[in-house]
């Protein structure tokens, strides 16, 4: 709560972006390094299931299958 307010921004936004923290490394890559629009335009509510997936390799598999549906 702190945090949000020397940043101006709600808790609940705070946390939406800790939670990408929890994503492996390989994916936080992809997803800060690309260019590609599809990847750019997945809302966040649509990796709460990765995020959720404790297993780097799992969570590998679901980002493959979510950016496949999204093409």
């Amino acid at each position: 709560k702190q945090v949000g307010g020397w940043l101006n921004m709600h808790e609940v936004r705070i946390d939406q972006i800790l939670n990408f923290l929890v994503l492996s490394p390989k994916i936080q890559e992809e997803i800060i390094c690309s260019v590609d629009k599809t990847v750019l335009a997945i809302p966040e509510y649509k990796l709460r299931p990765i995020m959720n997936e404790v297993d780097w390799h799992k969570q590998d598999q679901m980002w493959r299958e979510l950016l496949q549906n999204k093409a």
